[in-house]
């Protein structure tokens, strides 16, 4: 870790170390999550939209699926 100085606004500062002691944090930690997430913004991955697929209804099952002798039988014929 290496040690930088930056100038902040009075009232900035009031502010962070004020949210600092509210969240139990170090001002250092709280300033450097927030440089984190600044720099990680654009890297974000846009959330996909949502679809929505068609549903059909195919009548019941010709066939019990844990009839496997059935099953075969019925691949065999066609």
């Amino acid at each position: 870790m290496i040690r930088t100085t930056i100038l902040l606004e009075e009232q900035l500062e009031r502010r962070l170390k004020k949210k600092a002691k509210k969240e139990g944090k170090t001002v250092t930690k709280l300033i450097e999550a927030y440089i984190r997430a600044g720099l990680n913004k654009g890297e974000e991955i846009p959330p996909r939209p949502k679809i929505s697929l068609p549903s059909f209804s195919m009548g019941e099952a010709a066939v019990d699926p844990a009839d496997r002798s059935r099953l075969w039988d019925l691949m065999d014929e066609k």
